[in-house]
């Protein structure tokens, strides 16, 4: 089934070999274009001709329509702000019962990427994917209302943040029929229904059902079930196995995960980071591994979105290397299992506990994952240098930034910017936690009573408990923790 979907998807390319192409944006269109973000981001026409530039230059297999993520939240009605050198923010969210269904083909700037796929169609050639970038009902929501507001929403009053999930699909359902009709192919992005941010309990009852609905109008309509879902996607197995998408982007490998989507096409997951440098060795090393990892046939693909001023050499040396190192194709519903991937050692100092981890892993997601986390202010860009160890075995190639940073003859990297390639040796030096030592003065009980009680300051860097006497309002103990979340960044 699998190669069925893709000789349909990609009728151009070769039966039995790999598709490639990367994830592209307007920044980064308006960056081949030289052009203001804020004149490309509106503007079909620019779109379209930035797009045909990135075909010219990259040479894809396919192409994806797409301005940014506050796209389909303005055609519903939240207001952004436009600037010339980076992407739209929030200039007015809206109240959750502020939001009605409209028909978003022909809401704010969605006519604008109409017209750029129907420009781009018109100069490909007949059987070329154009994709078509839509956001998932639940990321749709967040950016309406504030992803803050939205999150809170789903503890505090599920049964509000379920009809606001409810307006925004029917909204896309009217949209996904559009783009079917005229011929494109729907990409549902879902950059806040992640693992990474709401976990698989939160997707199985508030992104699930909503991405169903999509799916069986996008079947109904016979096109393809596509979704790419930032961030960490194995918790989520049990609801993408259900789903049954037909193409799934993703940001990182897990073997045990495509055991049970033997007829999806898996595309990814080069990571973005790699092209702001010049390291073309780099870029090869996460390419090849993209291609000795995902079942075939596949989609070699960046991560995510490329930077805005991602170094089209390197873009184009990861679309040169498919063609030439492709393994050959194996059967339909084969998936490399953990026997294909070797496992390599960390070893971590001064505590000298090992880690046994995959080849291809990042070191610090492996290191998080094993209970070792890091201050991070900087959301793994390589910037905040917070998750730095010292290299004494196989050190990874520098980087440009630690180059700058620590000196060219340094054994420290930072973790995030590195996968495992073979056994490595670390020190870590000690992370301080933060020691809260205020007391609760004021935390007692009223009406009477005796017993004990837990005050919780749930911090975004710190959480602190303080055991309590509820009868005489004396904090006996506490102790304190870096907040898990503090792996995604500072706030």
């Amino acid at each position: 089934m699998r190669l069925q979907t893709f000789n349909r998807l990609f009728p151009l390319v070769e039966s039995g070999k790999v598709a490639a192409g990367p994830m592209t944006a307007a920044d980064h269109l308006a960056f081949l274009l030289d052009r203001p973000i804020n004149e490309v981001n509106g503007n079909g026409e620019l779109i379209a001709e930035g797009l045909l530039k990135s075909k010219e230059i990259y040479n894809p297999d396919f192409l994806i329509v797409f301005a940014d993520i506050s796209v389909d939240a303005e055609a519903m009605g939240a207001e952004f702000n436009f600037p010339a050198t980076s992407n739209p923010n929030p200039k007015r969210n809206l109240d959750s019962e502020q939001v009605s269904t409209v028909d978003m083909a022909v809401s704010g700037r969605i006519p604008e990427l109409f017209k750029a796929a129907e420009i781009v169609r018109r100069e490909t050639s007949d059987g070329f994917p154009i994709f078509f970038s839509i956001k998932d009902p639940f990321s749709l929501a967040a950016v309406l209302i504030g992803t803050d507001r939205f999150l809170i929403s789903l503890q505090e009053n599920p049964e509000s943040a379920r009809r606001l999930l409810e307006k925004c699909c029917l909204s896309q359902i009217g949209l996904v029929k559009t783009i079917c009709e005229r011929g494109f192919i729907p990409l549902i992005g879902a950059p806040i229904a992640s693992g990474s941010l709401i976990g698989p309990g939160w997707f199985e009852k508030f992104v699930e059902p909503y991405l169903s609905r999509l799916f069986d109008v996008i079947s109904e309509q016979n096109s393809f079930r596509c979704i790419h879902i930032c961030g960490e996607v194995a918790s989520l197995t049990p609801s993408i196995t259900r789903l049954k998408p037909d193409l799934l982007s993703i940001e990182e490998w897990d073997t045990e995960m495509w055991k049970h989507l033997p007829d999806t096409i898996p595309m990814g997951y080069v990571s973005t980071f790699l092209f702001n440098s010049q390291d073309t060795e780099r870029v090869e090393k996460a390419t090849i591994e993209c291609l000795e990892n995902l079942p075939k046939p596949c989609i070699i693909s960046t991560a995510c979105d490329l930077p805005p001023k991602a170094n089209p050499v390197l873009v184009k040396n990861m679309m040169e290397i498919p063609g030439v190192v492709a393994p050959p194709l194996g059967p339909p519903s084969e998936c490399p299992g953990d026997s294909f991937i070797p496992l390599h050692n960390i070893t971590i100092n001064p505590e000298n506990s090992i880690l046994e981890v995959k080849q291809g892993a990042n070191i610090k997601r492996e290191l998080e994952r094993h209970g070792r986390v890091f201050l991070n202010n900087c959301g793994n860009r390589g910037e905040c240098l917070s998750c730095s160890a010292i290299f004494s075995k196989n050190a990874p190639e520098m980087t440009e930034t630690e180059r700058l940073a620590f000196g060219e003859h340094s054994r420290s990297r930072m973790t995030c910017q590195h996968t495992v390639t073979e056994d490595v040796t670390i020190f870590l030096p000690p992370h301080s936690v933060h020691n809260i030592k205020k007391p609760l003065s004021n935390f007692r009980a009223t009406g009477g009573g005796s017993g004990w009680g837990i005050g919780v300051d749930l911090g975004s860097t710190v959480i602190a408990l303080y055991l309590t006497n509820l009868e005489s309002g004396e904090v006996v103990n506490q102790h304190s923790f870096l907040s898990p979340q503090i792996k995604f960044g500072g706030d």
